[in-house]
Order: structure tokens, then sequence, then C-alpha cells
């Protein structure tokens, strides 16, 4: 019988105590790594560049269910915010307005992220992110901001509109339009591919939410407008009754102000002084005297009264509601047509969600064709958003078809009509139907406000958003490593062990 040889206790721990020495200092040295890594030292660190890094952000449209964050990046890059209701639980994640409509993941180097579907009168976290994966912070805390109240009855309905282009005449396509009011939260709205843009005031809410603003037709408006760039901007200040609508708004030129015009040369007769709605035909013609067809409107004026009446007869009122348009409509009437196309002697089922849900069935004809007459119905919608759900099965394929379609209805009281409709302040639902629900209840109980006294706000004129941290990936390298160094040292000393004992 061959005799056990037993390995010494003071051989072993020879041979484990520099191996268990080694790995502590490894982790020691993972460890303090890590620290240095989470505070901005070293260059494994993720952190976006300079080009991608937010700034210019502003939160507005906030209401008793949603909120809208924008920024500015110098290159075009896809922006995101997360969010939850606790800051240690930012768990859902929303994108650009156009990326929600379009379902894309396009770039763009002025987002407009709306977060949809909140609760009313609740504190939400969040934090803003680029495609790289790195998010920005509020000096180490997540942003913060409390949605509306649902109390209290809007104002009066109105919505200002109008049309903005670039320097070189085309739509500026992608800008954003700022409003600011005294008594109320900031408002904003994208710039459409046509130019237009919208914003109903019957949203607008006091600037902690708590009820509705007052706002009248002799009510200050300052617009500040924002475009792909940085030194893009423009600032136009007028009242809500001539902001029904602001055409002709144009980056690189200064809009004419009423002052303006009255300390100008221009000759008016002597036997009759020129009304005021003439002296605001002749600013918006003055603001966009660049180009061709308003130097000839311009010069119409000077050589001729021509009151506004005359000027906006050729503008049709806009009374049908295009489900299959690219573009959310504003109608100018509260009993609007809705056309739209589906597959020949199709039964559609619509829903109009307002104040008062209108549903119906309609037949397309042989041509595809079908409409709605609200009027017909006997209902009148009030002004402000709303949205169109209308769904069919397909004959062919058997599969239901559902489709939503945002539109406004504008104040008629006192507005012109525009030759082609405008959009909304927040034309992008998320499809499908409880999307559309969202979108309505936003658009009729809750107001869009911001509130600079419960919202905690980026200090972007000094400094730049801090990134996010990286101990969670660090942690996983650790454990990695952790876990293989100790196979091996557990492999090696039972390999020496078993030379110990054959020997």
């Amino acid at each position: 019988m061959k005799p056990t040889m037993k390995l010494p206790i003071s051989s072993v721990f020879q041979k484990r105590m520099p191996t268990l020495i080694g790995i502590g200092i490894l982790v020691i040295g993972l460890v303090a790594g890590t620290l240095l890594f989470s505070n901005g030292t070293g260059v494994f660190a993720p952190r976006a560049s300079e080009e991608t890094t937010p700034k210019n952000i502003k939160v507005t449209n906030v209401t008793d269910t949603s909120f809208t964050v924008s920024f500015l990046t110098d290159l075009p890059t896809i922006g995101f915010v997360k969010y939850g209701d606790t800051t240690k639980s930012l768990k859902l994640q929303t994108s650009d307005d156009r990326n929600q409509l379009s379902g894309s993941t396009a770039e763009f180097s002025l987002q407009h992220i709306t977060v949809r579907g909140l609760t009313q009168n609740t504190t939400y976290y969040y934090v803003l992110g680029t495609d790289n994966g790195a998010t920005f912070d509020n000096a180490g805390q997540p942003f913060s901001i409390t949605t509306a109240k649902r109390s209290g009855a809007p104002a009066a309905a109105k919505t200002i509109y109008g049309t903005v282009t670039t320097e070189s005449s085309a739509p500026a396509d992608g800008a954003i339009v700022y409003v600011k009011i005294a008594g109320a939260g900031d408002m904003s709205s994208l710039v459409k591919s046509s130019g237009s843009w919208a914003i109903p005031l019957s949203n607008a809410r006091v600037p902690d939410g708590s009820a509705y603003a007052a706002i009248d037709d002799s009510t200050s408006v300052a617009l500040e407008l924002q475009g792909k760039t940085a030194a893009q901007t423009l600032q136009f200040t007028t009242t809500v009754k001539d902001a029904q609508p602001i055409p002709g708004l144009a980056f690189g030129t200064q809009p004419v102000s009423k002052e303006s015009i009255a300390a100008s040369p221009v000759t008016q007769p002597t036997e009759s002084p020129a009304p005021a709605a003439e002296i605001a035909t002749l600013e918006v013609a003055s603001s966009t005297a660049q180009t061709a067809s308003a130097r000839g409107q311009l010069t119409g004026l000077l050589g001729e009264t021509v009151s506004v009446a005359e000027t906006s007869s050729s503008a049709a009122e806009v009374t049908h509601v295009d489900v299959d348009a690219t573009e959310s409509a504003t109608v100018t009437t509260g009993q609007p047509t809705i056309v739209g196309e589906a597959p020949a002697n199709t039964v559609i089922s619509i829903e109009i969600h307002s104040d008062v849900a209108i549903n119906q069935q309609v037949t397309s004809n042989d041509n595809g064709e079908f409409e709605i007459d609200v009027a017909a119905l006997g209902q009148t919608l009030e002004p402000g958003e709303h949205t169109i759900t209308y769904s069919y099965t397909d004959p062919q394929t058997g599969q239901l078809v559902t489709k939503t379609k945002t539109f406004t209805v504008a104040d008629t009281s006192k507005q012109l009509a525009l030759a082609q409709p405008y959009g909304t302040q927040n034309p992008y639902p998320v499809g499908g139907a409880s999307s559309s629900a969202t979108a309505t209840d936003s658009a009729t109980k809750g107001g869009t406000a911001t509130e600079s006294a419960r919202s905690s706000q980026p200090a972007t004129g000094s400094g730049i958003p801090v990134s996010g941290s990286v101990g969670t990936t660090l942690a996983l390298i650790i454990g990695g490593l952790f876990f293989i160094v100790s196979g091996s040292w557990s492999f090696w000393i039972a390999s020496q062990l078993a030379k110990e004992e054959a020997v």
C-alpha cells in the first residue's frame, strides 16, 4: 500500500498568499479605476462629443398628460428622453416627435421631443440622450418636471399660427417656434415641411399649472424662432389679435414693427388716415420684402389703398380634413367634412375624439372615396386640437387597417383664412388607438404651459450637462475579471496539489 503524503499547511499558505495578495491588489486597482472613471478621468470613459452635446435646452408644452423637451446639437443626432416617476427608475424612453410619427430613427440637429401618457399633477424625472448612448443630467441628478393639475375651464379658444421660411425663402422645415406670454407657461411648435406652424392658446396654463391662463386679443405674444443652427434665430413681438395668422416670418430678416412703419417716410393720403388693418398688412409685407412676391405686395400697398379683405379674398376657407394627407390640417369651421380613401365598397368606422365623441360608419363608393359631414350630424367641434381614428377590414387580406389623423379647428371669429392648412402644436401622435386617446386628453383637458417654479431646469448658459455614470459597465468588467482570475488560481492550486500527491 502506497503511503499518502500530505501537503504541509505552511506550504499551502506559502503558495496561496502571493496569489491572494495579487488578487487584492487587482481588485483595489479596479475599484480605484472605477472611481476615477466615474469622475471623468481616463480616456476610456464613454462621453458624448462636443458636437452631440445638448445645448439651448428648453421645456415647453407642459400639460396634465405631457411635456416637451427641445435642444440643439452642432451635428445631427438621434435624440431621446429617458424618464420615470422616480429618480432610480428611468425605464421609459421616447424620441423626437418626427420619429414618433414616422416610426424611423432619423437624425436631427434640433430635437423636439414630447413625452406623453403621463398622470396629472405628478413629478417626473428624466435625462437627455443621444445616439452614441451618452446621457445628460442636471449636475448628477435627473431633471424634473411636474405635470399640470386638471382643473378649471379653458379660456376662449384662439389659435395663433403662421409660416416661417429660411434665408433662401424655402420652408423652414424642422425649425421651432417658441411662444412666451406673460402669466402663462412657455409653448412651442415644430415648423412643418410646408413651413407652417400653429399653437392653440386655449391650452395655455399659468406657470404653476394650477389653472388655465387668461388670454384675450390684446395680450402680448413674444415669438422666438430657432433654426437648425445656433446662429439661425429670429424674435418677433405682436398681439393675439394680430397673430391669427402671422405669415411671412423669415430667418435673416427682422420683422417690421408698427412703430417702425409709423416712423417711416411713407406718404399716406392726407384726406384719409390709413386704417389699422392696412398698417398690419403693410407690416407683414415689409417683413417679407426680400422675396419677389412680397416686394410686389408692398408695391401694391404703396401705390394704392388695399384693405385686408382684398389681400385675403383669394384665400379660400379650409372646410375639409383629408385623412390621407401627409400634413395635419387647420380648418376654419367647427363643422368640417372628413374625406378619405379606402378600398371600394368597404365599410369604414370613423371616430372623432372631441368633447362629445362622434362615432359613425360610412361605406366607400366605387372609386374608394368616402366622407362624413359633421354638420349633417348636427355636431359642432370646439376650436382646438382633435383626432380622427378610422378603421376598416381590407377585403383582399382580411386584416384590420387602423389609421389616425390629427387636425385643428381654428378660432374663426377674428382670424384670417390662409391658402394652405396649418398644423398644431403637437402634430405627432404615437400610432394606435390608445395613443390617439392620450393626444385627445392632452388637448381637451390639459393645458400647454411650462412651470419654471416647479421644474428643475438645466443651466445651459454657463455649462454643459454631464454625461451619465459608467458604473454598471465597469462593475460587469470587474465581475468578469474576478471570476477569470479566481478560476485560474483555483485550477493552479488543484494542479499543484495533484502533483504533490503523486510524488
